[in-house]
């Protein structure tokens, strides 16, 4: 699987700093989700479709812990950003 570049890379743009948390925050949580449910990419694009093969209660239980753990972790990067937006543009 191709590997996906830092969150955040070394800019001096604000608002390119935030965005890039942001637009890699789907492709960590896939990752996570392939990692620890032990599924593969394709079998977690099917589970997406409506008609796709259902998840056990603690792919469901798991899925939601990644879930918060992968916003949490958003939200710390975001805070560091912005705790030094005074050196972005």
């Amino acid at each position: 699987m191709k590997k996906i570049k830092d969150s955040a890379p070394n800019t001096s743009s604000f608002v390119q700093s935030v965005h890039c948390i942001f637009s890699a925050l789907p492709n960590k949580f896939r990752d996570k989700i392939l990692e620890e449910c032990a599924v593969s990419t394709p079998t977690y694009y099917r589970r997406i479709r409506d008609a796709g093969p259902k998840c056990s209660n603690a792919d469901k239980d798991k899925i939601a812990q990644i879930a918060i753990q992968s916003l949490k972790a958003a939200i710390a990067e975001c805070e560091a950003i912005i705790s030094r937006r005074d050196q972005l543009n």
